[in-house]
């Protein structure tokens, strides 16, 4: 955070000081890693209220506080900033600070692959400055101002994520990161609950163009049924298209996957092509890169720094990410997050490997009352493709399942099952190789059941 006085941040949101006028260059929203040196804001949710921990902060040695109501029985010392809400405030703030950076933002939406285009994309822009992007999940009305309240003078690109669970969500924050660059990855069947349907869903994705100012540019996925949904928003913006087809200013050529299951592919722009091989898996990471290779462009980074960043970026834990355990085991860890379209690209790249494939599948979450029929039609999907074995977790996935005898209602027991298959595998074959593909909605937990797979498997190692 860059260095600010208590007045400042008085002005900006609208409250009272109590105290003296000092120093803010750090705000921590959780009482448990404080540190000395921080500000503590006090966020209210339904379950908690930050103002209960206040006495405990300021025995830690915290000196200023952001809160709804002014404490009492404090030490003297300590100096509060009253506000109205301490929400609202810290948006204000977290807005200030993107004010006072000199930074070239990028704002990232979309229903799949947003983090690994967003880490594609950071890992691009650090060939070329520092650069600040979004950790972890940190998408939302609080993750994105925390994140720009990281932001610091010496930064010089920000890349940032944001997620939406219903209408509204992605104006707001799009409105505190004031980004250069906008772009919607892609619009799928995400969140159905929140948005009622796949039109609303591109609404809610699409408020991302409206926080660009006339200056700003737009990246537009040319191949995103949606675009015209946007149209309106961007007839007055500076646009990049991408596609898989050459009609696009961006578009990509002669796609094929490695023996690790990695894109090679040339990507054409503005008649200049370039080569280029991922070291994350899959075919649909090709169009994630082409995602990520727009906005880099937009940001006037080069074609040589492009390249060299995509060629070092790795996939975030959970999102496609390759563990060999041993030298027949490869598990595909897809467990972080599902949905129909994400669902189906990680089911067409483990058909592509070698040896014995297994899905396992858990739960696609917030789908309402259209869970049951993509359940269904993944199970379809599933049996369209080269799957040997298709295990499946959970309240829903047993409409995917075709084998009642597949479906299990314990991890304990599904565990046992592969590890059954694997071991029969390698007891007919010691070159046996097989390929475990794991994937479901983070509510589904599915990490226990790559965690398992990999630790039984390394004691064999």
């Amino acid at each position: 955070m860059i260095n600010v006085l208590l007045t400042e941040l008085a002005k900006v949101t609208q409250g009272e000081i109590f105290g003296e006028d000092v120093v803010v260059n750090q705000i921590c929203t959780d009482s448990r890693s404080i540190t000395a040196n921080c500000a503590y804001l006090a966020l209210v949710g339904d379950k908690f209220d930050g103002h209960t921990f206040c006495q405990q902060v300021v025995e830690k040695g915290v000196k200023i506080l952001i809160v709804n109501q002014p404490q009492t029985n404090l030490a003297e010392h300590v100096s509060q900033l009253v506000v109205k809400d301490t929400l609202i405030a810290l948006g204000q703030i977290a807005a200030l600070n993107k004010q006072k950076a000199n930074v070239k933002t990028v704002a990232i939406t979309g229903s799949c692959g947003k983090t690994t285009v967003k880490e594609m994309l950071a890992a691009i822009c650090r060939t070329a400055g520092k650069t600040l992007a979004t950790k972890g999940n940190f998408n939302n009305h609080i993750g994105v101002p925390l994140t720009l309240l990281n932001l610091e003078e010496s930064d010089e690109f920000a890349i940032i994520e944001m997620g939406a669970s219903q209408a509204g969500d992605i104006a707001y924050t799009v409105n505190l990161a004031t980004p250069d660059v906008a772009m919607v990855n892609n619009v799928a069947a995400a969140h159905l609950e929140g948005f009622g349907s796949l039109m609303g869903v591109a609404l809610a994705k699409g408020e991302i163009y409206q926080g660009l100012s006339s200056s700003g540019i737009a990246v537009v996925n040319m191949d995103c049924d949606y675009v015209e949904t946007w149209q309106q928003d961007l007839d007055n913006l500076k646009q990049i298209g991408f596609s898989s087809e050459p009609f696009a200013d961006l578009y990509y050529s002669d796609l094929v996957l490695n023996q690790n299951l990695c894109p090679e592919f040339k990507w054409h722009y503005r008649g200049q092509s370039y080569s280029v091989t991922l070291n994350i898996a899959g075919e649909h990471n090709a169009q994630n890169a082409l995602a990520a290779i727009a906005c880099a462009i937009a940001l006037g980074i080069s074609a040589e720094n492009i390249n060299l960043g995509l060629s070092q970026a790795e996939t975030a834990a959970g999102r496609v990410s390759i563990k060999k355990p041993n030298a027949n085991l490869t598990v595909i860890d897809d467990s972080y997050n599902a949905n129909l379209s994400s669902m189906k690209s990680a089911i067409e790249l483990v058909s592509k490997a070698e040896g014995t494939r297994i899905f396992v599948m858990g739960d696609i979450g917030e789908l309402g009352q259209e869970s049951q029929a993509i359940h269904s039609e993944i199970g379809e999907f599933v049996a369209q493709n080269k799957i040997d074995k298709f295990y499946t977790k959970g309240q829903m996935s047993r409409f995917a399942q075709a084998k009642a005898e597949n479906h299990f209602a314990s991890f304990d027991a599904l565990i046992e099952q592969i590890l059954i298959d694997i071991n029969t595998a390698v007891e007919a074959d010691q070159n046996a190789k097989l390929t475990v593909l794991v994937k479901g909605s983070r509510s589904q937990k599915m990490e226990n059941v790559v965690n398992a797979l990999v630790q039984s498997n390394e004691e064999k190692v």
